[in-house]
């Protein structure tokens, strides 16, 4: 399989896939959501996990973008002891 860099095209970084088939097919499960900070503005939050692994949590390493960046070009991954 190609890296999934090699799918995306100028429309999309998912390139014909959807983004639930774009994830399914690498095995990993996204999801998003928002809160409220103190200053009460709305935060996006994104992540990234993968599918069917059952074990547990090591750490995690978050990435922090600009104003002018996008969350389809950062990577959070989350590292799991796989047995």
């Amino acid at each position: 399989m190609a890296h999934p860099v090699a799918e995306a095209d100028e429309k999309s970084p998912f390139g014909r896939l959807t983004a639930e088939e774009f994830y399914a097919r690498h095995g990993v499960v996204n999801s998003s959501s928002t809160f409220v900070n103190p200053r009460g503005l709305r935060i996006f939050t994104q992540r990234w996990v993968p599918a069917g692994v059952d074990a547990p949590l090591l750490g995690a390493i978050a990435v922090v973008h600009g104003f002018t960046g996008e969350l389809s070009r950062v990577i959070m991954a989350y590292v799991y002891e796989i047995k």
